[in-house]
Formats: C-alpha cells, structure tokens, sequence
C-alpha cells in the first residue's frame, strides 16, 4: 500500500469521535423513561424500555469498532428505542420534547455518518482516534448537562446519579488519552484534575440535599477544564485544520448548518420587540415563523399583516429571500465578487450546492442572482400597480409589491393580507402574475433559460425536458381535477372564466407556494386526495420548490412504464437513464413517504385534532407548500415543534438526500454470486 496523505487522515478522523458521544450519552433512554405524562407519572415499562435502549447503544458502540453495519443497524435500532421511551411523555413537556427530537435525530446522524478508519491508520495513528472520541465525549457531556437541566424529570435528584455516570465515562475516555499522549508536566496536571473531579463528583452524589445542581455544575465544570486541556495540547501531535471546517467538506452538511444557521438569526430577530406590531412574540412562535419563511413555506401561527411591524415584515422578507436563494450561493457569489479563489474541495462542495460543475459556478452563480433579481423587479412593479388600482396607497401598494413578488418568486406563501389572495380571486391580472412567479421560481434556472429554445423547437437538455413535460401535465392535471371536483363546491358562485381562473391558481400554487384563492376549509375529500399527491409532489429539483420533485416522480413513473411493457432499459429522449438514477428516485420517494407517515403518526398521539387536518398540514410542511385547512392556529406547543422539525426536514432532506446519494461511491469488490428468484405478487 501507498503511503496515506496527511490531508486524507484529517479529513476521515472526525469520524472515530462518535463512538465517545454514543458511550457518554448512553445514559439519554432512562432520562426520557422519567418524562412524566400528562397526569404527572411514569409508566412501569417505561424505564424498562428505556434499560432495552440502553444496552442496545452499548451494543452499538462495541459493534462500531468492528463490525461497521452492525454497528450502525443497533444504533439506529437504540435511538428508536429511547424515542419511544418519552412515550406518553411526549406531548406533556413541548421543552422535553424539543430536546429529545433533536438529541435522537443528532445521535441518529452521527451513527449514520460514522466511517471507520483502515487498520493500517490505526496503528499509525491511534492517538488522534482517543483524541476524538475524549474530545466528543466532552461536547456531549455539556450536551447532556444543559439537557438535563432544562427537561422536566420525574425524581430529578435520583437522576443525578446517572448524569455522574455520564461525567465519569467521559473523565475515563478523557485518562485514556491523556495517558497515551506522554506530554510529561500536562499530562500530571491533567492525571490531577481528573482525579480531584472524581472525587468531587462523589462528594457531591453523597451529600447532593446539601449541594443543589451539584452535580450538573461538577459536570459543567469537567467538560469545560476537560475542552481546555484537549485544545492546548492538541496541536503538539497533529496539525490540525480550523474547527469550522468539517461543517464546509460536505455538501449536505453545507445545507443543513446554512439553513439552520438563518433560523437561528431569524428567530432571534423575529423575538425582538420591533419586529412585532404589539405584545412579543415567544420563542416557539418567532422560531415557527423564522422557519416557515427561510424554508420557503408559508405556514403562520402569527398574521404577517397584524402581528408584525414594518420591521418584523422586513425581517420576514429577508429571511424569505435568503432561504430561496440559499446563504452558500450569496457566499460564494460574494467571495467571487472580492476576486478570491476557494480550494478545490470547497469549490466541489459549492458546486454541488448550487448544482453545476466547478468550471460554471461562477456562470450558474450569476445566472441564478440575475434571474432572481429581474424576475423579482418585473414582478413587484406589475402587482405594485394592481394593488393601486384596487385601492392601496401608494406606500402601501409598493411594499405590497414588492412583498408579494419575492415571496411568489421564492415560493414562500407569505402574504400580507390576511386572507392570502382571497380579495384578489376576481383580479385575473394578479392572479396570473402571482402564477407566473410561482412557476418561474418553482423551476430551475437552466430550465427556465431553455424555455424560449423549446418554443422554437430546438434541443434542450434531458433534465429540461423532463422537468417541462412533467410540470405542465401537472398543472394542466390539477387545473382540471380543481375544474371538476370543486366546480360546483368551493368555485359554486363564479362564473366559468372565474372558475378555470381560480383553478389555474390552486393548481400552481398547490404544488408549492402556498397563497390560496379561496377558502380551503370546505375542501372537499376528493380534491383533498388529489391535493395531498400534488403537494407531496412539489415542484423542481434546482428551484425554490419542495417535495420529493417532479424529475423524482418522471423517473419512478418510466421506470414502472418500462417494466410494465417488460423493458430493460429505460430510454427517453433517445437518451439512456442510468439505473444509479432511478435507485437514487426510488430511495427519495420512499424516504419522503416514510417521514410522511412518522410525523403524521407523532402529529396524531399528540395533537387532539382530526386526522385529515394533521395530513393535510404534515404533506403542506413537508412539501413547504403552507397552505392549511385550519389546523395550524390548533396546535399546542408540541405541535408547532413538530411541524417545524417538518417544515426544516421538508426544505432540507430531499435536498441534503440527493447530495448524500450523489457522492462518489467507494470502490466495491467485484463478487459472483449464484442469482435467485423472487416471486412479486
């Protein structure tokens, strides 16, 4: 074997840490089991579950270091174990609730994303593996000190016990290291420190009535001295890069810290007293609202044109352009602008954001800001000129313009009028424009580009084409099933250019965008059938648009049309698709259908409203459509969590799923074996 590049190690060896965060975390199934319910108790097999959870992790973390698949199919297996072990806890405490979610999901990722090292970097360099794992280990010990401290847990000061448990595997991981790196003088001081925690994390267990929150401060005060004495010695065995790098070197986690990131910022502007017209929002409802706009869904708790002031409406507005675009195309755009140059991994990564090779980033780069930015000032001038006519001031008319423009464009939803467009639903011209928008935004760039192209009837791309034939038999598909099925409901008193007006709306904004026309709440069940596919649909892969994707669903219907005149191969366009493409449609269906069916699920044990709102309002957060039968001003604090962690899953998943998928794949060894034969059916 060659000699391993240095780079090549620094960039697997945060991987060998999660085995430290599984062990110290281990813990976490027995905290949830104490959740109280409701009536303020705990089931008998809770904490039974819970101890099933606990040695199912244990498994878990032996089998990581051996047998990797195993390994990962037990974590899995133990995070849903502890999930269930917060049942029936779960819709009692919306703080609890919160931390469990996103506690699982992180340790969920972590096992998932785990890559073990080659035998032969093992024995090379088995220092920066204890390394990681003492150094995780830490972070997710002040991890689970702040947790601890915050859920609402039945026998709290019994508890402490195991979170000493938690502190003291953590010192251990934290010893193993420190013996092993032979820094002489720092390694005595840190035999020292561990040594008197230890001892302190005893005395206070011992006399805990004495010493409140004694143990969450002796454990506070371990990782934090531990975190020091990792970071200053850190750098005498192992170059090490800066910390913020391991959140660049991949596309999905470009994703998902960059949209995370702006919901944090907009929560903490929408939480401002300025941003709100009377009383304050609370965190849940200003981290609702952040949400919903920088995931481009439009789905409120709160009304844009009551409840937030001018500013709060601009915060608002901003948040919805930067989650259209997406932080990393206006990074790069912006460094590209200062003439700087990333390195060529950073560049692969960008590229793969916004979805072009790395010699067109810049181009694609431009042409997305340029597109944008056009579409946008046509957009708010028209509809600044209708909503004059119809009556606004001319302040008004403008900021309602140029609001409505940018949130059609980004596919938003965000209105400020209170009813949506329901005022507009006789104004064919705003209507039209709004829809136009939607579609414009809901496409990708080089699709809308290659429009004109496919008016002449010249050669565009496959994806193109797709994109164009699937979208528009779509619309015309929705357009009718509106037509037919509300005709004579919630379309009853319009006359028919009214009603084939109305339904060309519904139909383009029902994929995605989320402004409504009419009044949704006497939705009739068929149309609801068809609404719910339509949404779960959404719109194009490249664009502002949600949902699992029309190219998605184009590949999946070939694929069963192929099979179904029993073809091998799957052609279209004199144009040979790849079967890594259709495993890569297959496994975003069936992911997008599956965290369907799990949040609807979590929706209905906690929310005490009927099923067909939670899956109309599940299929509109996830697919960032926004719109609602009534169910969102309904739901409890628990709820509002939860459709959050939808309306995040729905903007990022699909998209951080395809980039995962996407990644080269390891070199596999070419085996024979004998074929079998399964019967279907």
């Amino acid at each position: 074997m060659g000699m391993i590049p240095k780079k090549q190690i620094l960039t697997r060896k945060p991987n060998t840490g999660v085995r430290g965060a599984l062990l110290t975390g281990v813990i976490l199934p027995v905290l949830f089991a104490f959740v109280p319910d409701s009536a303020g108790v705990v089931a008998s097999w809770r904490p039974e579950l819970a101890f099933c959870g606990v040695a199912v992790l244990v498994l878990s973390f032996g089998f990581l270091g051996r047998w990797v698949i195993y390994g990962k199919l037990l974590g899995i297996i133990g995070c849903i174990l502890t999930y269930l072990t917060l049942f029936p806890g779960l819709g009692f405490d919306p703080t609890s609730t919160l931390i469990a979610t996103v506690s699982i999901l992180w340790i969920a990722w972590l096992i998932y994303d785990y890559q073990p090292v080659g035998q032969m970097l093992k024995k090379k360099d088995r220092l920066n593996q204890l390394h990681e794992r003492s150094l995780w280990a830490m972070r997710s010990l002040l991890l689970l000190v702040a947790g601890f401290h915050l859920m609402e847990l039945k026998n709290k000061s019994e508890l402490e016990l195991l979170l000493s448990l938690s502190a003291s595997i953590a010192l251990v991981l934290f010893a193993h290291w420190v013996v092993n790196a032979k820094h002489g003088r720092s390694r005595f001081i840190s035999l020292t420190f561990i040594f008197f925690f230890l001892i302190g994390l005893w005395y206070v267990q011992q006399w805990g009535n004495q010493q409140k929150n004694g143990v969450e401060l002796c454990s506070l005060g371990i990782g934090f001295t531990s975190l020091y004495f990792i970071q200053k010695n850190f750098g005498k065995h192992e170059d090490r890069s800066h910390w913020w790098d391991a959140f660049f070197d991949n596309p999905a986690r470009v994703m998902v810290t960059t949209f995370l990131a702006m919901c944090l910022v907009g929560t903490v502007l929408l939480s401002l007293p300025v941003a709100s017209s009377e009383s304050r929002l609370s965190v849940i409802d200003a981290s609702f609202t952040a949400v919903s706009a920088v995931c481009v869904t439009g789905l409120i708790v709160r009304d844009s044109a009551t409840d937030f002031s001018l500013v709060g409406q601009g915060f608002i507005l901003l948040l919805i352009q930067l989650g259209g675009l997406g932080i990393m195309s206006i990074a790069s755009f912006a460094v590209h602008l200062m003439g700087k140059r990333f390195s060529l991994q950073r560049e692969r990564v960008f590229a793969e954001v916004v979805q072009s090779e790395r010699s067109e980033m810049r181009a694609s780069l431009l042409l997305i800001f340029k597109l944008t930015f056009i579409v946008e000032l046509i957009g708010a001038v028209l509809l600044s000129l209708l909503f004059y006519n119809s009556g606004d001031a001319p302040g008004q008319a403008i900021w309602r313009g140029l609001f409505t423009a940018i949130s059609g464009f980004c596919n938003a939803g965000f209105a400020l009028q209170s009813e949506s467009l329901i005022p507009y639903q006789c104004n064919a011209a705003v209507l039209h424009i709004v829809a136009l928008l939607i579609i414009i935004g809901g496409m990708a760039p080089i699709a809308v580009v290659s429009f004109p192209k496919l008016l002449r009837g010249k050669r565009i791309s496959v994806e193109a084409k797709i994109v164009w034939i699937t979208s528009a038999c779509l619309l015309a598909v929705g357009m009718i099933a509106w037509v037919v099925l509300e005709g004579n409901g919630l379309f009853a008193n319009m006359s028919l250019s009214g009603k084939l007006q109305n339904a060309w709306f519904q139909s383009v904004t029902l994929r995605t965008a989320g402004f409504n026309s009419v009044d949704l709440t006497h939705l009739s069940d068929p149309m609801f059938l068809f609404s719910i596919i339509l949404m779960f649909i959404g719109g194009s892969p490249g664009g502002t648009a949600g949902g699992v994707k029309t190219t998605t669903i184009a590949i999946i219907a070939m694929t069963f049309w192929m099979r179904a005149r029993n073809r091998k191969e799957l052609i279209f366009s004199s144009r040979l698709i790849q079967p890594d493409i259709i495993y890569q449609a297959i496994t975003i269906f069936v992911a997008g259908l599956l965290l369907w069916v799990a949040l609807l699920l979590m929706l209905d044990v906690t929310q005490d409203i009927p099923m067909r709102l939670l899956a109309f309002e599940t299929t509109s957060a996830l697919g960032t459509v926004g719109l609602t039968l009534g169910a969102t001003p309904l739901l409890d604090e628990i709820g509002k969590i939860l459709i959050i962690l939808a309306m995040f899953a729905g903007r990022i998943g699909p998209l951080t799923l395809f980039m995962l998928l996407s990644e080269p794949s390891k070199p596999e060894v070419s085996l024979q074996f004998p074929n079998t034969n399964i019967h279907i059916g």
